[in-house]
């Protein structure tokens, strides 16, 4: 029986993040080009977790509705003969489909199922997405072939998915994770460090370490007991 989704180790998108980056440096090599070699990348998977990974082709018609199965070992991958030969061509969905298999081998080696699906795999309805093996190679997949570095570099999903040759949809969904995991965390980190300068720069012109309540600038100075805004003349303090 195929199965779509299974229940994993919880791990929230920042962490499943954290792991396809580090994998994607020590994979860069495949990803330099257009094309994949799904063969070559698998076995040099299994040659760094170490445990060898064989793969082998099976005709279409045989592999049924299945991308990949697993053998009982782990130690085998048989893929859709379709699959590693449009990946070798570079087309954008199968070397994703690739990328999110090599997900399940890397996050889900102890609990990956004996078939994945060609369909695409449906997140289970009573599975929460940090407990979601599909969800979990998804966002896997596209941080593996999106990251941050190229999100920045190719800001809208149209450029990321031509440049990193993956689909438009999974390129509209990796800026959407971006924004709302290392975006706003960079965004948070510049808002810090602006404020921070402007304090600093608020201290070194001899203003105080406080805005002014009328027009919010950091241009108070004291004058007697009294605080004078530069900025709107606002006076507060007054004793």
């Amino acid at each position: 029986m195929l199965v779509d989704d299974f229940p994993v180790r919880r791990l929230i998108d920042e962490e499943v993040q954290k792991i396809a980056f580090a994998w994607r440096e020590k994979l860069n090599q495949f990803f330099l080009g257009d094309t994949l070699d799904i063969v070559a990348l698998f076995e040099t998977v299994g040659s760094k977790i170490g445990r060898p990974i064989k793969v082998e082709a099976r005709p279409d018609s045989i592999m049924g509705r299945a991308n990949a199965f697993v053998s009982k070992d782990r130690g085998t991958v048989f893929f859709r003969q379709g699959l590693i030969d449009d990946a070798a061509k570079g087309d954008p969905n199968a070397v994703f489909d690739a990328v999110h298999e090599l997900g399940h081998i890397v996050l889900h080696r102890a609990e990956i199922p004996l078939a994945r699906m060609a369909t695409r795999n449906n997140q289970h309805k009573f599975l929460s997405p940090e407990e979601s093996a599909e969800h979990q190679a998804n966002v896997f997949a596209r941080s593996f072939l999106m990251t941050d570095e190229e999100v920045e570099q190719y800001p809208t999903a149209d450029a990321l998915a031509e440049n990193c040759f993956t689909p438009l949809e999974q390129a509209k969904l990796r800026l959407e994770e971006y924004y709302r995991t290392s975006g706003r965390r960079k965004r948070k980190a510049e808002r810090d460090r602006a404020y921070t300068d402007d304090i600093s720069q608020a201290k070194l012109l001899g203003y105080e370490f406080a805005p002014c309540s009328e027009c919010r600038n950091l241009t108070l100075i004291r004058e007697g007991p009294c605080l004078v805004c530069v900025t709107c003349g606002a006076t507060s303090g007054c004793s």
